[in-house]
């Protein structure tokens, strides 16, 4: 066995002596192994990514994304720095593929998806007083929704809790908001 091959050819010269005669035969083992560097790994918060290699595939070789752990829709596969989309919730592993003459070398990267579940809540409340009962879904778990005034006035008796009591709001619109935020 021959281990600790150099990149590119290594020329092997093989030589067989019986007393003064010899016969000689050299062999070139080529190693088409590749450095790879698939790049950064990233985080995305709605679900899509732009993931860039180190470098194209070099000459004589080609280059593919694929997918590991998770999912993802790539925008172009063969194309070093890409666009995914449809990731899976939390984490993502993209492998970056260069194959040279049946060698394969690969390099992977993580994303995460922190994407948050969407954010819903009732209609329209109308009340005759400055107290008002709010009601939003309840996030996903692994996030946390957040009551917060946008426009008017209010104090939140639990601003995490989705079915929390606003109370000394404005006369007129008072917008509440619920953000709910992942990681």
């Amino acid at each position: 066995n021959v281990t600790n091959l150099s990149r590119q050819e290594n020329v092997f010269h093989y030589t067989i002596t019986k007393n003064s005669c010899s016969s000689k035969d050299v062999i070139t083992v080529r190693n088409n192994i590749l450095d790879v560097n698939a790049g950064d790994d990233q985080t995305s918060c709605n679900g899509t990514a732009s993931i860039s290699a180190a470098s194209a595939a070099p000459t004589g070789s080609t280059g593919y994304w694929t997918i590991k752990t998770g999912n993802a829709t790539f925008s172009n596969n063969t194309n070093y720095n890409t666009t995914v989309t449809n990731l899976d919730p939390n984490l993502n592993v993209l492998v970056w593929n260069l194959n040279k003459n049946g060698c394969v070398s690969s390099d992977s990267i993580r994303v995460t998806n922190n994407q948050p579940s969407e954010a819903t809540v009732g209609s329209v409340i109308s009340v005759c007083g400055d107290t008002a009962v709010l009601n939003a879904v309840k996030p996903a778990t692994g996030t946390t929704g957040q009551w917060q005034v946008f426009n008017g006035a209010g104090v939140f008796d639990n601003i995490y809790d989705e079915h929390t009591v606003v109370r000394g709001i404005n006369k007129g619109v008072n917008t509440m908001r619920w953000l709910v935020t992942k990681g």
